[in-house]
């Protein structure tokens, strides 16, 4: 019973209060209510814009095609090496016509954020193409900004592939971090049955061209004086190969797990983390 008393002493209340307000006033406070629902649900989406704008300012998106063209003929003009700027090593001493040729042997366009950049790879041909000449290797970030195409960073003379005047290999574009692409340069020496190679990987850290990594790719050594085996190959004595993978981390930057073979089976893997003080995996 007292319960009941409260109730209707409550509704008896609100009532008195409902009957003291004015039209004016209650259409006021109506408008208040709205108002203040509608700053509510703005506030909302332009919290979720922030978000998604945060979050695009730090992704990183390969795309296709470029928003903006290029063509391999500007990019390598923005690379700024001349044939002159090549020195003797390039100059062929029985066919001195002979000019070193230049390619992009690799470009990646990708977007952070409304920021557009192309990271790409440039070889260069060595005309003395014997066996112990090599080419020559760059690799350069540009980006678009105020209309046109910019150099951002660069890093020249990173050596060639094995001999026979041509630059270094590709062996893939990788993303290694958040924002962040690197490609691996192979080169070494082959020769009697032996070849050895190492790779160099050459990443992007703060728009800038740095080397992240060296170490070795593969060792082979064949019995070139033993028996060929059922598949007309020479038989092998030694061959050893290493492969890398790129796991994502809560991290800026991802571990790089490396992969170790001998004569194609897997033998070991290691995990190497990314020391930013240094901008290298250690």
């Amino acid at each position: 019973m007292n319960r009941l008393i409260y109730f209707l002493s409550f509704f008896i209340f609100i009532g008195v209060i409902s009957c003291g307000e004015s039209d004016s006033e209650r259409a006021l406070r109506l408008q208040k209510e709205k108002l203040a629902l509608v700053q509510a649900e703005l506030d909302r989406v332009n919290e979720e814009k922030r978000i998604a704008d945060s979050i695009s300012a730090s992704t990183l998106t390969i795309i296709k095609q470029p928003i903006h063209s290029i063509s391999d003929k500007e990019m390598i003009k923005l690379y700024g090496i001349t044939v002159k700027s090549l020195g003797s090593d390039f100059i062929n001493s029985e066919y001195p016509n002979l000019k070193p040729t230049f390619s992009i042997l690799v470009r990646k366009f990708y977007t952070i954020g409304k920021d557009e950049f192309v990271f790409s790879v440039l070889g260069i041909t060595n005309p003395n193409d014997v066996h112990m000449s090599i080419g020559t290797t760059s690799v350069a970030l540009m980006k678009y900004f105020d209309g046109s195409w910019q150099l951002q960073s660069i890093k020249k003379d990173l050596g060639g592939g094995f001999g026979f005047g041509q630059p270094a290999d590709i062996e893939g574009v990788y993303q290694f971090g958040r924002t962040n692409l690197a490609v691996s340069l192979v080169g070494g020496y082959a020769q009697s049955g032996v070849e050895e190679s190492g790779r160099e990987l050459i990443g992007i850290i703060d728009n800038e061209v740095v080397s992240i990594y060296q170490g070795e790719k593969s060792y082979t050594q064949a019995d070139v004086f033993g028996e060929f085996d059922e598949s007309g190959g020479m038989n092998i004595d030694e061959s050893r190969t290493t492969d890398l993978t790129f796991e994502k981390t809560e991290n800026a930057f991802y571990n790089m797990k490396i992969i170790s073979k001998a004569l194609g089976k897997k033998t070991k893997s290691s995990v190497l983390n990314f020391d930013e003080s240094k901008k290298k995996y250690l």
